[in-house]
């Protein structure tokens, strides 16, 4: 720097009148013009040529400050310069300093922003830690210098929250301190996936700096919104560099030099999307993992809206576009969502298509109706509002997927089904007790899961409560092969399914199990049939050869010998045996009274 023809003379001949910083180089001024005439080329420029010349391979990296880091990649031909603008306006929140910059970068030269290294501290300012602080602040500067085009650079020990100095004069680290595990934890979920996305955020072809407009239509000069593009590939990025909330939209970039004009896009441009009504573009947050959709025409008419709070960032990529029609309506969805994410858009899509179905479900399945069915007072009204309940899902359903309506046989037969599971389990001297040959491991197991009337968390109860609803899903689906090999497959309903679980006082874990379990006895009519007409290896081939028993056992294969959960398949035993009592019982009550189970 102190090499520059400019700093050269204000240091060593100051300019007459100018009083010089070095006092005593006074009586040693020159004019400009003497100067130049004694100085006529850069001292720099010189060296970028002749290694240019000698040694064309060679990296040059310059360390330029008082904002002349421009003037070393433009005018001298560096091939990288420290971007210390980055670090000082930035900590010091001289945002609005920071977006002209790079505003008179794009105008100038866009491929300067590229040669830029950007970094949070050196050897000669304090730590990263020190000026940025170890929470939203250092992780939203962090990620502008992970997303924006030129070179990211991390200092000793920032990725591990030390606050000690370092460079060449120290030997050896003289504080004692530990790696912050918290901030490298946080590093590895939000810096480091953008890190490996570099290709993304490095160049300038497609890099678009917007204003960010609030409300008032001022532009809110704390905001970065940028955007950037690889082929198909499109990333948005926002930062709130202040503390304080703000919201508003983006919608025309700032100018940048084009075939030597000056351009400004709309987002539409900058993104490469299509104008159309029937499109929609969803898109990711990058940290949160949300999805999001929006219309083509908002995006090219009103731009993009978005909320942040004090030093919080948003990143948006893999966008791509939908088209709206009548079996996918994204137009619907949309406004639906009313801007809100969702963990994904396609599910979210075939959620708001099966809404009709799943409501229906969730009337007969929720926490409250399961508890009503299994402890009403009234047993004639509860038996009723079991058979309303299924009744308008069979509507709901038939009607939505265009199948006749269950046969009566069907639906008595499901009645009965849900008649037998609650004098089974339900009724305080159900059947259940009544069996003398039951052994005495399958009688304690089934004391452990179905407990006394009103246990809130319904163990035991809500398994076999939700069993005929399900069941009668399923014999309605298998009037359609295509319908029947997606059926419980469907995510759709295991949703449902899982969330009433939780409400009931499921784990994750648990309900994940419960919902698993549900399908497979779903699927096995008959549960743990085995007799001299059923003999056992043929039954647990098939069993073990079923995907979802599979998935619920945790079998693996090492070495040639496959492995399962012995746990989980002396509870899927229970099970299967339980749905065993209940077949028989459904089928011929005398004959249960001479059935002994072995469990």
């Amino acid at each position: 720097m102190t090499l520059a023809k400019k700093h050269y003379q204000r240091l060593w001949f100051p300019q007459p009148g100018t009083g010089g910083d070095i006092p005593s180089r006074a009586e040693h001024g020159m004019t400009r013009k003497q100067f130049d005439d004694a100085f006529p080329v850069e001292f720099w420029r010189e060296v970028v040529d002749r290694i240019q010349k000698e040694v064309p391979d060679t990296l040059l990296l310059a360390e330029a400050f008082w904002m002349m880091e421009g003037y070393f990649v433009r005018s001298l031909g560096m091939h990288r310069v420290y971007n210390s603008a980055f670090m000082n306006m930035l900590k010091a929140e001289e945002n609005e300093k920071y977006r002209l910059s790079i505003k008179n970068v794009l105008e100038f030269n866009p491929q300067i922003l590229k040669r830029y290294v950007n970094f949070m501290n050196n050897p000669d300012e304090e730590t990263a830690i020190a000026q940025f602080g170890t929470d939203d602040k250092y992780f939203g500067v962090c990620m502008m210098m992970s997303t924006l085009p030129g070179l990211p650079m991390f200092g000793h020990g920032q990725i591990e929250g030390f606050s000690e100095k370092y460079g060449m004069e120290y030997k050896r680290a003289y504080w004692d301190e530990s790696v912050n595990t918290g901030l490298v934890q946080r590093h590895e979920r939000e810096i480091f996936p953008l890190l490996r996305k570099r290709y993304l955020f490095s160049d300038v072809e497609n890099f678009l700096l917007y204003d960010f407009y609030t409300s008032d239509g001022q532009v809110n000069e704390n905001v970065f919104a940028y955007g950037n593009r690889v082929n198909d590939e499109r990333s948005l990025v926002f930062y709130n560099n202040k503390f304080n909330e703000t919201s508003g939209w983006i919608h025309t970039s700032a100018a940048y030099l084009e075939n030597n004009q000056l351009v400004q896009k709309t987002l539409g441009e900058g993104l490469n999307i299509e104008r159309r009504s029937d499109l929609f573009i969803c898109f990711r947050d990058f940290i949160t993992g949300l999805e999001y959709i929006r219309s083509s025409e908002e995006i090219w008419n009103k731009g993009l809206y978005i909320e942040l709070e004090a030093f919080k960032y948003r990143i948006f990529v893999e966008f791509r576009q939908v088209q709206h029609t009548a079996y996918r309506p994204y137009y619907d969805l949309a406004v639906y969502l009313n801007g809100g994410g969702v963990p994904a858009i396609e599910a979210a899509m075939d959620e708001f298509i099966y809404q009709p179905i799943l409501n229906a479900l969730q009337e007969c399945i929720n926490p409250g109706s399961l508890k009503w069915l299994a402890w009403g007072a009234d047993d004639k009204e509860v038996v009723k509002s079991f058979n309303d309940k299924f009744d308008q899902l069979v509507t709901t359903v038939c009607s939505f997927e265009n199948l006749e309506k269950l046969t009566k046989e069907n639906i008595a037969n499901i009645y009965n089904y849900y008649s037998t599971v609650k004098k089974m389990f339900c009724d305080k001297k159900g059947l259940i007790t009544n069996i003398p040959k039951l052994s005495k491991s399958l009688s304690d197991e089934i004391n452990k899961y179905f407990p006394e009337k009103d246990n809130e968390r319904l163990e035991g109860l809500r398994i076999v409560l939700m069993l005929p609803f399900i069941e009668g899903l399923k014999r309605i689906y298998y009037q359609d092969k295509t319908l029947a090999e997606t059926f419980l497959e469907s995510r759709l309903y295991q949703k449902r399914i899982k969330q009433t679980l939780i409400s009931l006082g499921a784990d994750e874990n648990i309900a994940n199990q419960e919902t698993q379990l549900i399908k497979i006895l779903t699927f096995l009519n008959n549960g743990l049939n085995i007799d001299k007409n059923n003999p056992s290896l043929p039954y647990f081939e098939e069993l073990f050869n079923t995907k979802s028993v599979q998935r619920y056992l945790q079998m693996n294969e090492f070495n040639g010998i496959v492995y399962f959960n012995k746990e989980q398949f002396a509870h899927l035993l229970f099970w299967l045996a339980i749905k065993y009592v209940i077949h028989l019982t459904q089928s011929d009550k005398k004959k249960i009274t001479s059935v002994k189970i072995n469990a």
